[in-house]
């Protein structure tokens, strides 16, 4: 059920050159582990190396290993790591822009998560993925109930949270806005404007005086 050891991994592996990375998965797959969580694991790794190196040349891969690492996982009967290599699966797939794949994946571990009791703000990342993606495919009042729970539950204060919560705000203001719900779609322009302003942001400024200028003229 513990990730710790995933992550300390892959946050390892991000700060190495390829040759480094490619050595290690070698000997790492010289274990022939016989446990599923090893592989589900090994594969998931080997999947964001392989994206981060080869991206451009080789989604076909990353979604194979994906999907080797949902199918160990699946074969420990283990609903966190199941939920766990969905989420990454997603995360993958957010930054591939593959749409389909991003709510098929990401839905299915909040399905898990909310079976399991799982904390809601270590999934509030995802959250913002999940609201973001929803929107694209115009299901816009899930879209406002996962950004909405997403942002209550974003209780990140390093360097980085303001963004995530300028992107909150402006995601549920276009919400708003096409479902005809000007008010509500202004009031989250403004508060992610503030935002915006608050960390000197000019980029999200201009992109939220963008859509309240839309708003005012509708």
């Amino acid at each position: 059920r513990d990730d710790t050891g995933f992550t300390k991994v892959s946050q390892e592996m991000g700060r190495r050159d390829s040759t480094f990375v490619i050595a290690t998965l070698a000997g790492m797959e010289k274990v022939k582990s016989a446990s599923h969580y090893y592989n589900a694991r090994f594969f998931m790794l080997k999947a964001f190396q392989v994206f981060r190196f080869y991206s451009r040349n080789q989604g076909f891969l990353v979604k194979k290993y994906c999907e080797q690492a949902l199918d160990q996982a699946y074969r420990t009967g283990d609903e966190y790591l199941i939920s766990s290599i969905c989420q990454r699966y997603g995360e993958l797939m957010y930054a591939s822009q593959e749409i389909e794949l991003i709510a098929t994946y990401y839905l299915k571990s909040e399905e898990i998560n909310q079976q399991l009791g799982k904390k809601v703000e270590s999934c509030a990342g995802m959250w913002l993925q999940l609201g973001e993606v929803l929107f694209h495919t115009r299901e816009y009042e899930k879209s406002i109930y996962y950004l909405g729970n997403g942002l209550q539950n974003w209780h990140d204060t390093s360097g980085k949270s303001d963004y995530y919560r300028i992107r909150f705000c402006n995601a549920l203001g276009q919400d708003y806005q096409q479902m005809g719900q000007l008010d509500s779609a202004l009031m989250n322009y403004k508060k992610s404007m503030q935002i915006a302003g608050k960390v000197k942001d000019s980029v999200w400024m201009g992109i939220n005086s963008g859509f309240m200028g839309q708003v005012y003229f509708l």
